[in-house]
């Protein structure tokens, strides 16, 4: 048989940690908003590009900064483009080492790689004007 005053024993412990954890934790909420009053102080002003748009406008710091961010795709593109132009030379360098190109070839390749470059950067020049 069962004791009511054992089943009763329990009861009351399991309610007393319960509502002890339940103290602790307001505790801890309490004490963390009090805590982090001095955190609601002013926000910094936001850092403006190179352009000299105004302090608050933030419109016109978000187009520059989109501005900005297509130019530096330019760059990736402009970069991306003297990678591939550089390895296909050394590639076809590579193959007049080995026999199987002329000296001839590697010169037409480097000339029309260097073409390629010139015209990338004047495009990516002319698109940065336009935006």
């Amino acid at each position: 048989m069962h004791n009511p005053l054992t089943t009763l024993l329990k009861l009351y412990q399991s309610t007393r940690t319960r509502l002890q954890a339940r103290l602790a934790a307001f505790v801890v909420a309490a004490l963390a908003a009090t805590m982090t009053n001095p955190v609601l102080a002013a926000l910094p002003t936001a850092v403006t590009p190179a352009t000299g748009t105004a302090t608050g406008d933030y419109i016109s710091i978000a187009k520059e900064y989109f501005k900005n961010g297509f130019l530096f795709l330019g760059l990736l593109i402009a970069a991306y483009a003297l990678i591939n132009v550089a390895g296909g030379a050394i590639g076809k360098f590579n193959e007049f080492r080995v026999g199987r190109a002329e000296l001839s070839d590697v010169a037409v390749y480097a000339v029309v790689g260097v073409v390629i470059l010139v015209i990338i950067v004047y495009l990516l020049t002319e698109a940065a004007a336009v935006l």
